[in-house]
């Protein structure tokens, strides 16, 4: 009925948000203007510590906007024991605390979620006992959703750090048991995307290579599994698998099997591969194989049938060059905004430039992007800077990359706040990362 009545009021006029939470607010039991403020009209995260006690579950916001006001919100609790859920409540939480009961002790779960389901939003902290344990233990949740939920918990700890944090390699671990067990299609897909963040990201190199041979192996046993047997994988599920172990493969011999399935054309125990498989496949191992870098490209363009294909090959292949001076002469090609169509072309080639084998060379290039942006936000489009700003920040993880962005903002104060909220956004995880690679 409120927005019956909104509608009829302002129909064929203006109306602004205010305006809609006005009739809105008459109608609940809830204080929407406050809600909306807090939401809404606010900047800042909810961030959310929880404590177990016998019976009672203790939560604590411990950040709060700028007017010091807290987030309320609704949130699905989950207390689990033996991979099964035993006690779950839907809850509210308002205020910077909240008390909920919760029949259980606390020697009686092995873990619990806060945000059992994710319907609840900002970062909800695990507690030292629910980490451990979900470290060893999180494949033996039986629940998808609650998994689901636990793995992301995980991944918060991981790039949140400060001392709450996990370190890379226990996670790393833990993402490989998980690749071993997991069988739901977006919880597998979660799962190898992280894989990928946290090998490139969080690992020196020095530590991708002491992981990689592992990491590899569980993922070509999926590859090399047949499809056709009771435990074997869907061809989606392997055709994930693939392209995971693509993006990542670092050892000697992964490069040479994925080598000789270019250089054969041929299919990967039972998965075909599209013209636009063996485009990508060819981008990884020229930036792999430098030394045959000009002789892998130019076979794959040659191979190409569709036109358009081979156009978008061509103008990616600029940004693959083993030679510095070409790289850099793509990347002044950008400068200009008639070289910057077809846009996805352009993302395209800023990737591999900024691939993270090349990420040392490539940080001179982080600077010059930043300055472009604005010009970039008036001639591209609406989503573009921030596509812009994704591609640049992609394989880096460096303190210095780092301090390029802070310093950039930081000598510009004025600076719009609109482009600064992107420049943050994309480079969120990189600021985090490379302020945790400082040496202490």
């Amino acid at each position: 009925k409120g927005l019956q009545e909104y509608l009829a009021k302002f129909s064929y006029g203006n109306a602004v948000w205010d305006d809609l939470i006005d009739i809105l607010d008459k109608r609940s039991d809830v204080n929407l203007k406050q809600w909306s403020t807090v939401w809404v009209k606010e900047a800042g995260t909810p961030e959310i510590d929880s404590r177990m006690q016998d019976q009672l579950l203790a939560i604590k916001q411990t950040r709060a906007t700028k007017k010091e006001k807290y987030w309320a919100q609704q949130i699905d609790i989950k207390v689990v024991a033996d991979g099964k859920t035993t006690f779950q409540v839907r809850a509210m939480i308002d205020g910077e605390t909240t008390e909920i009961p919760v029949p259980v002790k606390r020697e009686d779960y092995d873990f619990y979620l806060a945000n059992g389901s994710e319907l609840g939003y900002g970062y909800f902290r695990l507690d030292n006992k629910s980490k451990a344990y979900l470290l060893d233990h999180i494949t033996s949740v039986e629940n998808d959703v609650t998994r689901g939920a636990a793995w992301l918990a995980l991944y918060e700890s991981l790039i949140r750090g400060q001392g709450d944090g996990i370190s890379a390699t226990r996670f790393l671990n833990t993402l490989k048991a998980g690749l071993d067990t997991e069988q739901e299609p977006l919880n597998r897909q979660n799962i190898l995307r992280q894989l990928s963040t946290v090998f490139w990201k969080f690992l020196t190199p020095a530590q991708r290579m002491q992981y990689a041979p592992s990491v590899e192996a569980a993922l070509w046993k999926w590859i090399d599994s047949e499809t056709d047997t009771p435990n074997g994988p869907t061809l989606d599920a392997k055709s994930a698998y693939y392209k995971s172990l693509v993006k990542i493969a670092s050892t000697a011999d992964s490069i040479q099997r994925l080598y000789t399935i270019w250089e054969t054309e041929s299919d990967v125990n039972g998965l075909p591969l599209a013209e636009t498989d063996f485009m990508t496949l060819a981008y990884e191992l020229a930036i792999r194989r430098p030394n045959q870098s000009d002789k892998i490209l130019a076979t794959q363009l040659a191979r190409l049938e569709n036109e358009d294909r081979k156009k978008r090959f061509a103008f990616v292949v600029r940004s693959l060059s083993p030679d510095q001076t070409e790289r850099d002469t793509f990347f002044d090609s950008l400068k200009a905004a008639s070289n910057r169509r077809p846009e996805r072309w352009v993302l395209d080639g800023l990737e591999y430039l900024h691939h993270p084998l090349r990420a040392v060379s490539s940080e001179k290039y982080i600077l010059p992007s930043l300055e472009l942006l604005e010009e970039i936000q008036v001639t591209g489009d609406i989503f573009f800077p921030k596509r812009w700003l994704d591609a640049t920040f992609s394989g880096h993880r460096s303190p210095a990359a780092a301090q390029l962005v802070t310093q950039f903002l930081a000598d510009r104060p004025e600076y719009p706040q609109r482009l600064k909220n992107k420049i943050l956004q994309a480079a969120d995880l990189l600021l985090k990362v490379g302020q945790e690679s400082q040496p202490q």
